[in-house]
Protein backbone atom coordinates (compact mmCIF):
# COMPACT_ATOMS: atom_id res chain seq x y z
CA UNK A 1 0.00 0.00 0.00
CA UNK A 2 2.85 2.39 0.87
CA UNK A 3 4.46 1.69 -2.52
CA UNK A 4 1.22 2.51 -4.33
CA UNK A 5 0.83 5.73 -2.33
CA UNK A 6 4.40 6.80 -3.16
CA UNK A 7 3.76 6.12 -6.86
CA UNK A 8 0.49 8.07 -6.71
CA UNK A 9 2.16 11.03 -5.01
CA UNK A 10 5.00 11.01 -7.50
CA UNK A 11 2.52 11.31 -10.38
CA UNK A 12 -0.15 13.60 -8.88
CA UNK A 13 1.64 15.39 -6.05
CA UNK A 14 0.96 15.18 -2.32
CA UNK A 15 0.77 18.76 -1.14
CA UNK A 16 4.48 18.81 -0.44
CA UNK A 17 7.11 17.82 -2.90
CA UNK A 18 8.78 14.50 -2.26
CA UNK A 19 11.52 13.10 -4.43
CA UNK A 20 11.94 9.37 -5.00
CA UNK A 21 15.06 7.93 -6.62
CA UNK A 22 15.42 4.29 -7.57
CA UNK A 23 18.64 2.47 -8.19
CA UNK A 24 20.79 -0.59 -7.75
CA UNK A 25 23.28 -1.22 -4.94
CA UNK A 26 26.88 -1.33 -6.18
CA UNK A 27 30.27 -1.73 -4.53
CA UNK A 28 32.25 1.44 -4.01
CA UNK A 29 35.93 2.23 -3.92
CA UNK A 30 36.16 1.63 -0.17
CA UNK A 31 37.08 5.23 0.63
CA UNK A 32 33.81 6.05 2.42
CA UNK A 33 34.81 3.92 5.40
CA UNK A 34 37.94 6.00 5.94
CA UNK A 35 36.36 9.42 5.47
CA UNK A 36 33.27 8.67 7.55
CA UNK A 37 35.51 7.67 10.46
CA UNK A 38 37.36 11.01 10.59
CA UNK A 39 36.28 12.86 13.73
CA UNK A 40 35.87 16.35 12.18
CA UNK A 41 33.43 14.89 9.64
CA UNK A 42 31.67 12.74 12.26
CA UNK A 43 31.14 15.79 14.50
CA UNK A 44 29.72 17.90 11.68
CA UNK A 45 27.33 15.22 10.48
CA UNK A 46 26.16 14.65 14.07
CA UNK A 47 25.51 18.36 14.61
CA UNK A 48 24.07 19.18 11.20
CA UNK A 49 21.97 16.16 10.22
CA UNK A 50 21.35 14.56 13.59
CA UNK A 51 23.38 11.36 13.49
CA UNK A 52 26.95 10.12 13.50
CA UNK A 53 27.52 8.20 10.28
CA UNK A 54 28.35 4.52 10.28
CA UNK A 55 31.93 4.28 8.94
CA UNK A 56 31.15 3.54 5.32
CA UNK A 57 28.79 4.54 2.54
CA UNK A 58 26.17 2.71 0.52
CA UNK A 59 26.61 3.30 -3.19
CA UNK A 60 23.65 3.27 -5.54
CA UNK A 61 23.65 3.48 -9.33
CA UNK A 62 20.50 5.35 -10.30
CA UNK A 63 18.08 4.06 -12.88
CA UNK A 64 17.96 6.28 -15.97
CA UNK A 65 14.38 7.28 -15.03
CA UNK A 66 15.70 8.77 -11.76
CA UNK A 67 18.27 11.05 -13.37
CA UNK A 68 15.77 13.90 -13.87
CA UNK A 69 14.82 13.65 -10.19
CA UNK A 70 18.52 13.63 -9.27
CA UNK A 71 19.06 16.89 -11.18
CA UNK A 72 16.13 18.50 -9.36
CA UNK A 73 17.77 17.73 -6.02
CA UNK A 74 20.47 20.28 -6.84
CA UNK A 75 17.82 23.01 -6.40
CA UNK A 76 17.20 22.01 -2.77
CA UNK A 77 19.00 23.35 0.27
CA UNK A 78 21.89 21.01 1.04
CA UNK A 79 23.82 20.91 4.32
CA UNK A 80 27.41 22.04 3.91
CA UNK A 81 30.11 19.93 5.55
CA UNK A 82 33.33 21.89 5.87
CA UNK A 83 36.72 20.52 4.96
CA UNK A 84 39.64 20.63 7.35
CA UNK A 85 43.38 20.04 7.61
CA UNK A 86 44.95 17.30 9.72
CA UNK A 87 48.16 15.30 9.74
CA UNK A 88 49.61 17.36 6.89
CA UNK A 89 46.61 16.66 4.62
CA UNK A 90 43.68 18.71 3.44
CA UNK A 91 40.25 17.10 3.53
CA UNK A 92 37.65 18.68 1.27
CA UNK A 93 34.17 20.08 1.69
CA UNK A 94 31.09 18.01 1.00
CA UNK A 95 27.39 18.61 0.82
CA UNK A 96 24.70 16.41 2.32
CA UNK A 97 20.98 16.08 1.73
CA UNK A 98 18.88 14.26 4.34
CA UNK A 99 16.86 11.36 2.96
CA UNK A 100 15.66 7.90 3.95
CA UNK A 101 15.64 4.32 2.75
CA UNK A 102 12.87 2.08 4.08
CA UNK A 103 12.32 4.51 6.97
CA UNK A 104 15.99 4.62 8.01
CA UNK A 105 17.38 8.18 8.17
CA UNK A 106 20.21 8.68 5.70
CA UNK A 107 22.07 11.40 3.88
CA UNK A 108 23.13 11.71 0.26
CA UNK A 109 26.75 12.87 0.38
CA UNK A 110 28.50 14.56 -2.51
CA UNK A 111 32.16 15.26 -1.80
CA UNK A 112 33.72 18.33 -3.37
CA UNK A 113 36.19 15.94 -4.97
CA UNK A 114 34.48 12.79 -6.12
CA UNK A 115 35.41 9.90 -8.39
CA UNK A 116 31.80 8.98 -9.13
CA UNK A 117 29.63 10.02 -12.09
CA UNK A 118 26.29 11.79 -11.55
CA UNK A 119 24.34 8.53 -11.70
CA UNK A 120 26.00 7.17 -8.55
CA UNK A 121 24.83 8.26 -5.09
CA UNK A 122 26.81 7.80 -1.89
CA UNK A 123 24.63 7.44 1.19
CA UNK A 124 25.48 7.63 4.86
CA UNK A 125 23.35 6.42 7.75
CA UNK A 126 23.71 5.81 11.48
CA UNK A 127 23.74 2.06 10.77
CA UNK A 128 25.31 -0.31 8.25
CA UNK A 129 22.60 -0.12 5.58
CA UNK A 130 23.59 -3.38 3.88
CA UNK A 131 23.09 -5.24 7.16
CA UNK A 132 20.04 -3.32 8.38
CA UNK A 133 18.19 -3.78 5.08
CA UNK A 134 19.74 -7.15 4.22
CA UNK A 135 20.78 -5.92 0.79
CA UNK A 136 23.66 -6.82 -1.51
CA UNK A 137 25.12 -5.64 -4.80
CA UNK A 138 22.52 -5.61 -7.59
CA UNK A 139 19.57 -5.28 -5.17
CA UNK A 140 17.16 -2.46 -5.97
CA UNK A 141 16.49 0.30 -3.44
CA UNK A 142 14.34 3.40 -3.23
CA UNK A 143 15.72 6.64 -1.75
CA UNK A 144 13.16 9.17 -0.52
CA UNK A 145 13.90 12.87 -0.06
CA UNK A 146 11.20 14.92 1.66
CA UNK A 147 12.46 18.51 1.99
Amino acid sequence: MRHEYADYCQVFGSGREEFVLQGTVISGLGEGRYYMSLEPYVQQFSQKIGFAPYPGTLNIRLEPSSMQVRKRLDQLEWVRIHGFSAEGRTFGDARCLPCSIAGIPCGIVIPGRTHYPDDVLELIAPVALREALRINDMDEVKVEVAP
